[in-house]
């Protein structure tokens, strides 16, 4: 397709929608390269599957419209709803924040674009317990830096988004120096990776002339290179997520309350909506304590260590599943590798994992 000449000064809803969701595309057929270089902070192997599906909450919940900010706020909002893992959750978190400073309903110019977005960095950072640099925070941060730099000489939208991403491209690159476990791995950070996923899909949605984005929500099959990391990075075992809901939430104050039940800790959302992340041994207690603070509308607890050892010394080809009903012994589980599925109930508004 020929690349088009004409200018693109400002935004409207439908154009930002559509360009995320060719972003989300992106991310979509790369998420099994995502998954193969995750190794930060732990190696389960799912950063591609949580952005992949933090995307698909986007593209199945939203309804286009013409109002800029109605748009951004409900692309922000489900986001949140159906953020998974630690990069999923941060880029949810920095979606909410740029739907919050927007002020527009009409159009976004590339003033406020990039103000919004610079804004925006600050509620990522704010979410996260104890900020890495090298990580999708990093690229997220000078991706932003770079559009309020050069905002007041660019006049185009796809100018911007194509300097821009060769800045974000740059960050990208300059992971690997920042964190010695991707040094170690020769990879850089997966989140990081993603996220200029994201932005490729949409430099090209505008580059190529806004065509008509076609989601496939599928996979990219390419095998990739093996990464090799043990399990022993793991220091506390289970991934722990829940979806909050009350009145009046204060964000700091639940993250404040969590910080010594584990790490990776990541509390994002607004004042009635939260989602947290952490990692524990002791999720019964994290979520008993979630209570205290408003309803559990979600709730999800990963084994990482099952899933590293998945990853790095499977014992046959053909998975062995159950449901978490079935009354088997947890060293059966782990010496025959057996996926069990937890059984979801709901009881009014409250949702519990068996």
């Amino acid at each position: 397709m020929t690349e088009i000449t004409q200018k693109i000064k400002e935004l409207d809803g439908k154009q930002l929608y559509y360009s995320f969701l060719a972003g989300a595309q992106r991310i979509f057929e790369q998420q099994k390269l995502l998954n193969k270089i995750n190794v930060f902070p732990v190696a389960d192997a799912d950063t591609g599957t949580n952005l992949a599906s933090t995307m698909r909450s986007i593209m199945d919940a939203i309804i286009p419209t013409d109002n800029l900010k109605q748009t951004a706020v409900a692309m922000a909002d489900a986001a949140l709803s159906g953020a998974r893992g630690n990069s999923g959750i941060i880029f949810a978190q920095f979606l909410y924040g740029f739907s919050n400073e927007l002020s527009s309903d009409k159009t976004l110019d590339i003033k406020s674009f990039a103000e919004s977005m610079k804004k925006a960095v600050a509620y990522a950072y704010d979410a996260i317990a104890n900020p890495v640099e090298g990580t999708i925070l990093t690229v997220i941060k000078e991706w932003a830096e770079h559009l309020d730099k050069i905002k007041d000489r660019i006049d185009d939208f796809i100018k911007l988004l194509i300097e821009a991403y060769n800045k974000a491209l740059e960050a990208l690159a300059g992971t690997t120096k920042k964190l010695e476990v991707l040094a170690k791995a020769h990879v850089v950070d997966a989140g990081a990776k993603g996220f200029v996923y994201f932005l490729e899909g949409i430099k090209d949605f505008f580059t190529l002339g806004q065509p008509e984005v076609a989601i496939t929500a599928h996979a990219d099959q390419s095998d990739g290179e093996q990464v090799e990391v043990q399990h022993d990075v793991v220091t506390f075992r289970y991934c722990t997520e829940a979806l909050l809901n009350g009145q009046n939430l204060e964000l700091k104050k639940i993250r404040s309350f969590l910080e010594h039940s584990g790490d990776s800790l990541v509390v994002a959302g607004s004042r009635t909506k939260l989602r947290v992340h952490i990692h524990t041994d002791h999720p019964i207690e994290v979520m008993s304590q979630l209570h205290r603070f408003g309803e559990i509308t979600y709730q999800k607890v990963d084994d990482m260590i099952f899933q590293n050892k998945i990853l790095l010394e499977r014992k046959s080809d053909i998975a062995l599943m159950t449901d978490s009903t079935s009354d088997i012994p947890q060293e059966f589980i782990e010496r025959y590798q057996i996926h069990v599925i937890p059984l979801n109930l709901h009881f009014g508004e409250t949702y519990f994992s068996e």
